[in-house]
């Protein structure tokens, strides 16, 4: 057999096998309005709204949580840290960041804003209902606090499931 066999007429006999993966399959989103102070050296619900509530539909998905927010800290010279916490089941509370979270605001006067974006690509292995949650927590004791959606601006959560076969 001589010639090239095009990509159409070889996916179609078989010869080469469509790509998988990567395409979104389900996407789940909410918002919240409401400034949220969280005083807490520990991580701590920020919003329960900012929640984003999704069952990935195999095992080998992945799940895209963006998180977008303004936050800031009420003391100088101190950080305010927003993290993605993570419920399989309904159990099992994981922190999907380091200690300091996934984002951190901080400043030299109490006043500063700034914007906190998060962006989590992750691999729950399960097809138990997965809740992402933000929260967040202050370096400093309680005479300071972490902000979220500061001076009412929309705080978004976006949680994608991606196919990843």
């Amino acid at each position: 057999m001589s010639g090239s066999v095009g990509d159409n007429t070889a996916r179609a006999s078989g010869v080469i096998k469509a790509a998988g993966g990567g395409k979104i399959l389900q996407i789940v989103n909410a918002t919240d309005s409401t400034e949220r102070a969280i005083v807490s050296t520990s991580f701590a619900t920020g919003s329960n709204t900012l929640t984003a509530t999704i069952t990935p539909s195999a095992t080998s998905s992945k799940i895209l949580v963006e998180v977008t927010t303004a936050m800031s800290q009420r003391t100088a010279n101190e950080y305010s840290c927003a993290t993605l916490q993570r419920t399989i089941g309904g159990s099992g509370l994981t922190n999907l960041g380091s200690a300091y979270g996934l984002a951190m605001v901080g400043g030299t006067s109490g006043t500063d804003i700034g914007s906190a974006a998060i962006t989590y690509l992750d691999s729950p292995s399960t097809t138990s209902e997965c809740v992402y949650q933000v929260y967040g927590r202050s370096t400093s004791g309680p005479s300071t606090d972490c902000r979220l959606n500061r001076d009412g601006v929309k705080g978004s959560i976006v949680a994608m499931e991606v196919d990843g076969s």
